[in-house]
């Protein structure tokens, strides 16, 4: 379930584009963590709804540290492209494997403090 939660986490918007000269297109890192984000999240909406109505409820809370460690951690090229193109939960939980053991942990113990104070830690 707290792999269910990590990805749970993962609620947040759609990516932003903006266009540099020469015609190329530049997307900030915090902008394809949204991205890569908010589609693991959608693809994990069912699962997380079955889970808990009140891990549900922490969803943006979560989804939030989730967007911020993806881009402060500088979660890799390979990892934000996984979870943008993931078509499952199952898809999105072999994401989780290509960050790093820091990278993890720095998230892991975001989502512990704030799942915590709410009595939803499984």
């Amino acid at each position: 379930m707290w792999k269910l939660l990590c990805i749970a986490a993962i609620a947040a918007a759609c990516s932003k584009t903006t266009d540099a000269p020469g015609g190329v297109t530049v997307t900030s890192a915090e902008d394809r963590c949204k991205a890569a984000i908010g589609n693991a999240m959608e693809r994990s909406k069912a699962d997380i709804e079955k889970a808990s109505a009140k891990m549900a409820a922490l969803v943006p809370a979560l989804a939030a540290a989730m967007i911020k460690h993806c881009a402060a951690d500088k979660w890799s090229a390979e990892s934000t492209k996984c979870l943008t193109e993931a078509t499952s939960y199952d898809a999105t939980q072999k994401c989780q494997t290509m960050l790093s053991g820091e990278q993890l942990k720095l998230l892991n113990d975001e989502m512990t403090a704030i799942i915590a104070p709410a009595g939803s830690h499984p």
